[in-house]
């Protein structure tokens, strides 16, 4: 998947050797090193390699895993093979000290494979903080979530923009030219005093008529769509608006993101305090205690 498409954006770019095919952050792989008498951190099975660093086979489903974690903007420059000098000297040095530090014997020590086995409990524990909430909150408990709160998702919006100035008299002669047929978006542009939205033509975007100051909303809300509106006196100066869209309510794919995390924080917290709760906590020579839970800084 991810490593074929990388792999192939990588040789379209030059004919690099055959190690240095994808980006990876850092390789945990050994065969071909000095073999210690402890287990090897990080040794996987190779099923289908998709590269070789050094004669070690670097399985297609580890590449996978290391882009798939990456930001969208990282993953999208792998995967179109940008930045390749940079991604493969920061594989060459993960995987030089790695071998480096096998080689010495450095996971054989007692301080290493306590950080070691602390890192493997810290990637079990999040992997069933994940799999709680994939198993706790369905599309079905969004929908549910979103129907049943109307006091914030139930309520009219409007899609405007604006031009701001500090006279009443600039104000006016500005609404003439839009009256005139001038363009919105290249007046506002062009005279707009606020920073926020000059640039973007005016656009405010959506927003709930209590989301601005009171002069605007009651001119937002009043509008007809289309209509310029204005002068409109706020704290900031003079305002020239336009309603170009209302909405009787936020639409659930706005929103569906923000609820799902939201019902998930809460089954994680619900179902930890229920563990916790039954947790039974022995301490030496002090017998079985369930300590309460601690108290918030």
């Amino acid at each position: 998947m991810y490593a074929t498409q990388a792999r192939r954006a990588l040789i379209a770019r030059h004919p690099w050797p055959k190690w240095s095919g994808v980006f990876v952050v850092a390789a945990l792989f050994l065969s071909g090193c000095a073999k210690p008498s402890a287990p090897v951190p990080g040794a996987f099975a190779v099923s289908e390699p998709a590269l070789f660093i050094n004669g070690v086979p670097v399985d297609e489903s580890v590449v996978n895993a290391v882009i798939a974690g990456l930001s969208p903007e990282r993953r999208a420059m792998v995967l179109r093979g940008e930045a390749q000098q940079q991604l493969e000297g920061q594989l060459v040095v993960g995987e030089l000290l790695y071998q480096a530090a096998i080689e010495h014997g450095l996971h054989e020590l007692p301080e290493q494979q306590t950080a070691l086995a602390m890192a493997a409990r810290d990637v079990l524990a999040n992997a069933e903080v994940e799999r709680i909430k994939r198993e706790a909150v369905s599309d079905a408990d969004v929908e549910a979530a979103y129907a049943s709160n109307t006091e914030t998702y139930g309520v009219v919006q409007y899609n405007a923009r604006h031009i701001l100035v500090s006279s009443e008299e600039r104000a006016l002669e500005l609404l003439a030219e839009l009256n005139g047929g001038a363009d919105f978006a290249a007046v506002a542009k062009a005279n707009s005093e606020d920073p926020g939205t000059q640039d973007l033509g005016g656009e405010l975007g959506w927003f709930q008529a209590e989301q601005m100051v009171p002069a605007f909303a009651e001119a937002a809300s009043t509008a007809e769509v289309g209509a310029f509106v204005g002068p409109v006196k706020s704290p900031f100066g003079q305002h020239i608006l336009q309603v170009t869209d209302t909405r009787a309510a936020i639409p659930l794919e706005d929103v569906q993101d923000e609820i799902r995390t939201s019902l998930e924080d809460a089954a994680v917290n619900r179902i930890l305090k229920e563990m916790r709760e039954a947790a039974v906590v022995t301490y030496p020579n002090k017998g079985a205690q369930v300590p309460s839970a601690p108290e918030a800084p």
